[in-house]
């Protein structure tokens, strides 16, 4: 998608519904909130799993507490790269997310 979040990211989940939702966009907690929020509203029957680099700013582990479902977090480790990786995090929401190994 191309341009703001805010107005593209809504009709788009409409359109095509969202069983996987990777955060890849401006790390801001309000912004990534908004997107989780709005990937659990046009989300399946199917569990909705979130992506998220996210060990900045917690805002994928607040909305799983919020939705009483546990995260799992790992670090990035790049072989011969600049950069040094990202804690990345996951968290599962929906039917069957407490039947998950790492809940």
């Amino acid at each position: 998608m191309i341009g703001d979040v805010r107005e593209t990211l809504e009709p788009a989940l409409a359109a095509a519904g969202v069983d996987l939702f990777v955060h890849d966009s401006l790390i801001e907690p309000e912004r990534e909130r908004f997107e989780f929020d709005c990937a659990l509203r046009h989300h399946g029957a199917s569990p909705l799993v979130l992506w998220s680099m996210e060990g900045r700013t917690g805002a994928l582990a607040s909305f799983a507490a919020d939705h009483g479902t546990p995260t799992s977090s790992f670090e990035e480790r790049p072989l011969n790269h600049y950069r040094r990786g990202n804690e990345l995090v996951l968290a599962v929401v929906g039917p069957l997310s407490s039947e998950l190994p790492f809940a």
